[in-house]
């Protein structure tokens, strides 16, 4: 008798650390998914908001809803656009468009001779622009409040204060320098890229 008691005992205890281990799982998927969505975020790049069946809202899928509607793939990038500048010795129209592996990396076309892209380093709008052919290191710095974006090419990135060329930006425009370009522009329309 004591035999089929130890057996079901047993099951039951199996059955049970089974159940428990499942839930272990699922907690960490959660979580894991939670800092992926969080790292993203912190960089600027906002994930689209998910598509729920039901029409009950918990206050994370509230906050979620707050985010922008995607613009590239399932990303916001903000800084996705065409800009126009109105300076008349300067290049008067650029696109800034998404990279199709890299959702922290953009591509710049009417700036310079060559499309150049560039890395985001700080939230929303920071980027650097790497040295490249025919192009020397810049800075890419786009003001989401009034949708304005500023480009320095051959001015350099400073880790330390990336927006110091908007201060010297006029002096460099004065002098003429053919290694420095810059572009100041409003954006006309949202960028958008399919995926």
């Amino acid at each position: 008798m004591k035999s089929p008691k130890l057996i079901l005992a047993a099951l039951a205890v199996s059955f049970s650390l089974a159940a428990f281990s499942q839930q272990d799982a699922q907690k960490t998927r959660n979580t894991e998914q939670d800092k992926k969505e969080t790292r993203v975020s912190t960089w600027g790049i906002y994930p689209a908001p998910a598509q729920h069946a039901d029409t009950t809202t918990t206050s994370a899928e509230a906050g979620q809803q707050s985010f922008p509607a995607p613009n590239f793939g399932s990303y916001y990038i903000p800084v996705l656009g065409n800009y126009s500048s109105s300076e008349t010795d300067v290049q008067k129209q650029i696109t800034i468009t998404g990279d199709e592996k890299n959702a922290g990396k953009v591509w710049i076309e009417g700036v310079a001779p060559v499309k150049v892209y560039a890395l985001l380093k700080a939230a929303p709008g920071t980027y650097k622009i790497p040295a490249q052919k025919d192009v020397a290191e810049g800075t890419l710095y786009y003001d989401d409040s009034n949708k304005q974006v500023s480009i320095c090419l051959g001015c350099g990135y400073k880790d330390k204060n990336p927006t110091a060329f908007l201060e010297t930006q006029q002096h460099s425009a004065n002098n003429k320098s053919k290694s420095v370009r810059n572009f100041t522009g409003i954006k006309t329309d949202q960028g958008t890229v399919s995926n």
